[in-house]
């Protein structure tokens, strides 16, 4: 342990929030300290980090977490997915450190982001030894709206594998009355964001009429916020209420993904989602939309079938996909090989390692 690197990573929220950056920052964290780095993570536990962000507290915040982290001289200082967590590393570059600095980009661009924020993101970042982005679409995407300086290099995130009992599975099938000859469609994701429920109102429509006449299918929504209510009612609206499970937020996702047939996600704005990671490792076949970094992922025909964003290239990939079992199961192990070879957390930990010791090759 004492030969590894003294690594510190920057979480821009609270580890015990839910959501895809804390459980990248969570994996590649166990992942860099299992394999012999010394790893601490500093966490945002300011009201900003859950709410509206304000500049004064967000620098107040930086300048903590630079104190702490210039205490414990670190070789690495890793920051993640927002301005304000890549600050102290900015200062020390400023005082002459010697320190790698990394920022990873999670999230696409915000439209219309205010001048001041801009500025400082494209300030703090200038100081930076590396950025990185989770997808190739996302590096793409912020290269078209901002001046990015340093070097940069895709380190997609990492998929888990879960166990799950039969216990878990009875329960979980009993609370969502979920029968054990049912066909259960999955897709996972929060409802958070208005394209992502967009994607997910769409992927309703498209089950409604692929439902008709097969009384034994289902689709499980896994994932709450704001839209949850909004497309329970369209669910009820078109007449479908009663064959969609709606789980809002949940421990975790490893029985409903397990149960499934076939992973489905729908959206209309997509960096690369934990969830079809996991889909993929857990040997599920999926349908999904052909934007972002899903075509980094699942290559169509291969681990699953791309979509455009249309009823019609939805339902019919729905319908082949539910009618074909020699392609579910095709598709389905395609998918764990691919996740075992090219997502684990053992791969993304060894991407991150490269970028530490200068030895990645920037794009």
């Amino acid at each position: 342990m004492a030969d590894g690197l003294r690594v510190f990573i920057i979480s821009p929220y609270p580890l015990k929030m839910p959501g895809g950056i804390t459980r990248h920052i969570q994996d590649i964290s166990r992942a860099l300290t299992s394999g012999g780095e010394n790893v601490r993570v500093v966490e945002r536990n300011h009201r900003s980090a859950q709410g509206k962000s304000r500049i004064p507290h967000d620098l107040v915040w930086s300048l903590l977490a630079f104190i702490r982290i210039l205490v414990q001289r670190p070789d690495v200082v890793h920051a993640h997915a927002h301005w304000v967590t890549a600050v102290p590393g900015f200062i020390l570059k400023l005082l002459g450190s010697s320190v790698t600095c990394v920022f990873t980009f999670h999230t696409n661009p915000v439209d219309g982001p205010s001048g001041m924020k801009r500025s400082l993101l494209s300030l703090v970042l200038s100081r930076c030894d590396y950025i990185t982005f989770v997808s190739g679409s996302l590096r793409d995407a912020w290269n078209a709206t901002h001046s990015l300086r340093p070097k940069q290099v895709i380190v997609h995130p990492c998929s888990r594998r879960f166990d799950v009992s039969e216990k878990e599975t009875a329960q979980f099938r009993k609370e969502f009355d979920l029968e054990d000859d049912s066909f259960p469609l999955c897709f996972v994701g929060p409802l958070v964001w208005e394209k992502k429920a967009e994607g997910v109102r769409l992927l309703i429509s498209c089950f409604k009429s692929v439902s008709e006449g097969k009384p034994e299918l289902r689709l499980i929504i896994v994932g709450g916020g704001p839209y949850l209510s909004r497309l329970q009612q369209f669910a009820e609206e078109i007449g479908c209420a009663g064959k969609v499970r709606f789980t809002g937020m949940i421990k975790g996702v490893g029985v409903p993904l397990s149960i499934s047939k076939v992973y489905v996600h729908i959206s209309f704005q997509e960096a690369l989602g934990h969830s079809i990671l996991d889909a993929m490792a857990a040997g599920k076949p999926i349908v999904a939309s052909d934007i972002g970094g899903i075509p980094e992922a699942i290559a169509n025909g291969s681990e699953g079938l791309l979509v455009s964003n249309n009823e019609g290239e939805v339902a019919g990939a729905l319908e082949r996909m539910i009618s074909e079992k020699d392609l579910r199961d095709r598709m389905g192990g395609n998918a764990r090989k691919k996740a075992e070879s090219q997502f684990s957390c053992q791969s993304t930990a060894g991407g991150y390692l490269e970028v530490y010791r200068g030895l990645s090759k920037h794009l």
